[in-house]
């Protein structure tokens, strides 16, 4: 099943089929679908892999166009909403620049308007059509200064990925080998922490996450003595740890 509903995307215009290759980056890629995302970050994402289908100018001009409300375009959620008709107004001035969003817009903090999102993906009672919440701005700003960690979490809590990567490894603990279930019975039933262990200086924006092989299934606890230092320890090491301790033995 995808993610988004392609169907309701017209691809009458160029922009409408720059969002449609944008929803495509973000399934692709495993991006979480309710990131908020800087304007220039789906710049840099949509220039990578579409830019070159495009002449320059009617690229950068249909890159504007998906956050303008021309032919009722609704395509993302902004956190002042009158940023809408800037996009508009600067798409219909005959003399407008292409660029013009580098100077006033680059850092606006957006999200893919949940209409877009299928059924059954999330519970469109509790995603508004409307702006950005005070909450949403404040986490997008406080994310800013730390944005290689906000990634990981963002890749952590993917479904597709947390479940491909449950689906391969089970709901036993990496490291220690706990179910949690087994010990707090039905309301632990299939809870399990999913640990990022590529290192975080490898991380980009652009990063896409292989659930096999950057993820593990740990229990909160372990996950929290991973990460409790700077320098987060290996799961690996981890479990020769807690063998070493619960033997007395080296682990060879």
């Amino acid at each position: 099943m995808n993610i988004f509903n392609y169907d309701l995307i017209t691809l009458s215009s160029n922009a409408d089929r720059l969002f449609k290759s944008f929803l495509e980056i973000v399934e692709d890629e495993m991006i979480d679908f309710e990131s908020i995302f800087r304007i220039e970050d789906i710049y840099i994402l949509l220039k990578k892999r579409e830019f070159k289908k495009y002449k320059p100018s009617s690229f950068k001009y249909s890159f504007m166009s998906m956050f303008g409300g021309q032919s009722g375009r609704d395509y993302f959620i902004f956190k002042d909403m009158t940023s809408r008709e800037w996009f508009t107004e600067v798409c219909n001035d005959t003399g407008r620049k292409n660029l013009a969003w580098r100077d006033e817009k680059a850092n606006e903090a957006v999200r893919i308007n949940p209409k877009y999102v299928s059924q059954g993906i999330i519970d469109m009672n509790d995603r508004p059509y409307g702006s950005l919440t005070d909450e949403e701005e404040l986490h997008y700003k406080l994310i800013e200064g730390a944005r290689k960690q906000i990634i990981v979490n963002a890749y952590e809590r993917n479904k597709v990925a947390r479940d491909k990567c449950i689906e391969y490894y089970g709901l036993s603990c990496s490291a220690c080998g706990i179910v949690l279930e087994n010990v707090y019975g039905e309301i632990a039933r299939d809870f399990i922490h999913v640990h990022h262990i590529k290192p975080l200086h490898e991380i980009d924006s652009v990063y896409t996450v292989d659930p096999i092989n950057d993820l593990r299934p740990v229990c909160p606890n372990c996950h929290a003595v991973i990460h409790r230092y700077k320098n987060a320890i290996g799961v690996s090491e981890l479990k020769d740890i807690i063998v070493r301790n619960a033997t007395g033995k080296n682990v060879t």
